[in-house]
C-alpha cells in the first residue's frame, strides 16, 4: 500500500489541513482496500506525486489530469480524495461530489477517513446545480440529446441531474432535421429546466434537382444508344466487305452444272453474313436515330458543372 496515495493534498483551509492529519494517521493502521488488479502502479505513483506538487502550486488543471490518469492506471481511495479536492477547487462541484461518493463506496466502515469523506460529500450537496432537460412535445421519434458530449437516455430526460456550474452545452439531433445546440449557464445551487427540440427539417430535393437528374439519365441512355448504332455501322461495313468476297468465290466456283465444295461453303457463309449484315445495319439505324434524339432533346447541363470547372482551370 502506498501511503502517499492515501493522504489528502494540503490546501489553504482548516478542513484540508485536518484532512492531512487524518489521512496520515490512518494510513498505517487502515486495512488494505480491495481494488482491481493494478495496471501500472509505478506510473500511477509517479503521476500521483506530480499531481500533488501541481496542486500545491495551485495548477489545478494539471493536478486534476494527473490524478485522473493515476486513478486509471492503479485505482486508490487516496487518489480519489485528492482528485475530489482538486475538482472542488476548480469549481467542478458535481464532479467533486461524485469522486467523494466513489471514495465513500470503497472505504471500510472502521476507516478513520470515512467521517471526513462523508462530511465533504455532504457539504457539497447543497451547492450542486441540477438541470432537467425535456423534449418539446411533438419532437421527432428517435431524437437524441447530448449534454456536454454525454448521450442522455430516455429515463434521464425530465429528471433533475447534478451538473457542474458554468455553461452547459446541449445538442439535439434527429434524422431528417438540422442539429441544434443550446447553451445554458447555471450557477451553484441553481435548479433549471430546459425544453429542447432539433432544428429545422432538412430541405427535400428540389424540382430542379430532379429535372437535372432526369435529363442526365436521358443523355446517358442517348449516348449508349449512339454507341450501339456506331457498332452496328462497323458491323454492317465489315460484313458487307466479307459478303462481296464470298460472292466472288461463289461466281468462281459455281457454273451451269452446279457448285464445287468451295462454292457451296462460300454460299453458306454468305447466307450467315447476310443475316449479320442486316442486323448490323438495323442496329445502326435504330441506335443512331434514337440516341441522337435523346441527346439533342435533353436540357443542357448546368453551367455550374463541367463548364464552370473548365473555365476555372484557365
Amino acid at each position: 500500500m502506498r501511503r502517499s496515495r492515501h493522504a489528502l493534498a494540503r490546501g489553504g483551509s482548516a478542513a484540508t489541513l485536518l484532512g492531512v492529519a487524518l489521512f496520515a494517521a490512518a494510513a498505517a493502521a487502515a486495512p488494505p482496500v480491495a481494488k482491481p488488479q493494478p495496471v501500472d502502479p509505478a506510473a500511477a505513483e509517479a503521476l500521483f506525486e506530480q499531481g500533488r506538487r501541481a496542486l500545491e502550486k495551485n495548477d489545478l488543471e494539471t493536478a486534476c489530469a494527473k490524478f485522473a490518469e493515476s486513478q486509471r492506471l492503479d485505482p486508490g481511495v487516496g487518489t480519489l480524495m485528492n482528485w475530489a479536492t482538486c475538482e472542488e477547487r476548480q469549481g467542478h462541484i458535481a464532479t467533486a461530489w461524485q469522486r467523494w461518493r466513489e471514495a465513500l463506496a470503497q472505504l471500510p466502515a472502521d476507516d478513520d477517513r470515512l467521517a471526513f469523506a462523508r462530511g465533504r460529500a455532504a457539504a457539497l450537496e447543497p451547492r450542486l446545480p441540477h438541470l432537467s432537460i425535456t423534449l418539446r412535445p411533438g419532437a421527432p421519434s428517435g431524437t437524441r440529446v447530448q449534454r456536454d458530449g454525454v448521450v442522455l437516455g430516455r429515463t434521464s430526460l425530465g429528471t433533475p441531474l447534478p451538473v457542474d456550474p458554468g455553461v452547459r452545452s446541449i445538442t439535439v439531433e434527429a434524422r431528417g432535421f438540422q442539429p441544434r445546440t443550446f447553451r445554458l449557464a447555471i450557477a451553484e445551487g441553481e435548479k433549471k429546466n430546459l425544453e429542447v427540440e432539433p432544428g429545422e427539417p432538412l430541405p427535400l430535393a428540389s424540382g430542379s434537382d430532379a429535372s437535372a437528374s432526369k435529363a442526365s439519365f436521358r443523355r446517358s441512355v442517348g449516348w449508349a444508344l449512339v454507341g450501339v448504332g456506331a457498332a452496328g455501322v462497323v458491323t454492317g461495313i465489315v460484313t458487307g466487305v466479307m459478303l462481296d468476297a464470298k460472292n466472288d468465290e461463289v461466281e468462281a466456283n459455281c457454273g451451269p452444272d452446279g457448285c464445287n465444295s468451295i462454292g457451296l461453303d462460300a454460299a453458306d457463309d454468305g447466307k450467315t453474313l447476310l443475316v449479320v449484315n442486316t442486323i448490323g445495319w438495323g442496329a445502326a439505324i435504330a441506335g443512331l436515330g434514337a440516341g441522337t434524339f435523346l441527346v439533342l432533346s435533353s436540357p443542357p447541363a448546368s453551367q455550374g458543372g463541367f463548364g464552370l470547372a473548365y473555365r476555372s482551370r484557365f
